[in-house]
């Protein structure tokens, strides 16, 4: 029998200390190294005068949740730098059609989306700006939710009304049609589902519910969930644990996932893709079993949370920061059923949000 080991031996102190020291190096410099950029061609259709552009959107609000977090531990000093994140990423808010927010912003074919709009809508919820949420995130939600879901409780990812389009519209439902996708995304619902659970439980409890229980159907034989727009399938997983754990704690779901994760453990104690660890693997396991800890304690080995942490101490960079991880994940050709290639995104600064979001949350328990 391996005797239980407290998670707080051995602290997650070090990496918590590593992990705010990096992300306050890069926010004095714009969080430059955390944005995704990608050339989108005129030859290929594309109407912007630049093909180069810029999303830092949802890298910026992951950052900018994970500051918060530590706020909650450390206390008022880190209160300037959210304030001045948050402000950002209501600057970049779509100011016309449904407004809303596009993971690149000024690329005129990319709708909003469900995705973006969850991870602001957090981020204010937890900052005490309810207002800003009813003032900027309801027009793009009731267009979601009115007219982008299905029968069976899913829902799009791209925020396009049906009809009444604008000639932007009009050429953003083009694109969704030829080239983004269509369909329900479950790591999207699941982000999506989890914003509206904070928001008003109450008032969504029928979105809620049938959301939940479309994403239930889809959890994979092995316990997993499949991410749609990320790599592997850990961060899906994460976030409908989360989702579960908050609406429906007893779900069957739930004692399948931890089996999975248990599953994919490697030996080194991290988790990764084909036989090898990677931090940001390891740390969306990590996370996905200190959201559900207190519901499956009977199934939890928490030696297994302390050789995960010990593989992350091994494994940071010279900076004290942790290697860039493949992370998000586009398959160019989806729409039309034909992938022809696949792009992905990572970056230091993404890995070493999540390593301290689960250091941090693990520290708390």
């Amino acid at each position: 029998m391996v005797e239980e080991v407290s998670p707080n031996q051995n602290s997650w102190e070090p990496i918590v200390q590593d992990g705010l020291r990096f992300l306050m190096e890069q926010w004095q410099q714009g969080f430059a190294e955390a944005a995704h950029v990608m050339t989108f061609p005129r030859e290929q259709g594309f109407i912007a005068v630049q093909e180069q552009h810029y999303g830092d959107v949802f890298p910026r609000a992951l950052i900018a949740d994970v500051l918060w977090d530590a706020r909650e531990l450390l206390g008022e000093q880190l209160q300037p730098v959210i304030e001045r994140e948050v402000n950002y990423l209501l600057s970049c808010q779509r100011n016309f059609g449904v407004g809303g927010w596009s993971y690149f912003p000024n690329l005129p074919e990319l709708p909003p989306d469900a995705d973006d709009l969850a991870q602001i809508m957090q981020i204010l919820l937890r900052c005490g700006r309810r207002a800003e949420v009813e003032k900027y995130c309801e027009v793009p939600l009731s267009v979601l939710l009115q007219d982008n879901t299905h029968h069976d409780g899913s829902f799009e990812t791209w925020i396009v009304p049906t009809i009444d389009r604008t000639p932007e519209q009009n050429l953003q439902f083009w694109w969704v049609q030829q080239a983004w996708g269509t369909g329900p995304d479950p790591d999207v619902m699941a982000n999506l589902l989890y914003a509206l659970a904070l928001y008003d439980p109450g008032r969504f409890e029928r979105e809620i519910q049938d959301g939940v229980a479309y994403l239930e159907s889809q959890q994979r034989e092995d316990g997993s969930w499949q991410s749609s727009w990320y790599y592997g399938p850990y961060y899906g997983t994460y976030v409908c644990l989360r989702l579960l754990a908050l609406v429906r704690p007893s779900s069957h779901g739930i004692a399948r996932a931890v089996k999975f994760l248990y599953e994919c453990q490697q030996g080194d104690g991290g988790w990764g893709m084909d036989d090898t660890s990677d931090p940001l693997s390891t740390a969306l396991a990590l996370l996905s079993l200190g959201i559900v800890r207190q519901d499956v304690s009977e199934i939890l080995d928490i030696e297994r949370i302390v050789q995960a942490r010990s593989y992350l101490q091994n494994c940071q960079d010279t900076d004290k920061s942790w290697p860039s991880c493949k992370f998000i994940r586009m398959e160019l050709g989806r729409a039309a059923g034909r992938v022809r290639a696949i792009l992905f995104y990572g970056s230091q600064t993404i890995t070493t949000v999540f390593v301290l979001k689960a250091a941090l949350a693990w520290q708390r328990l």
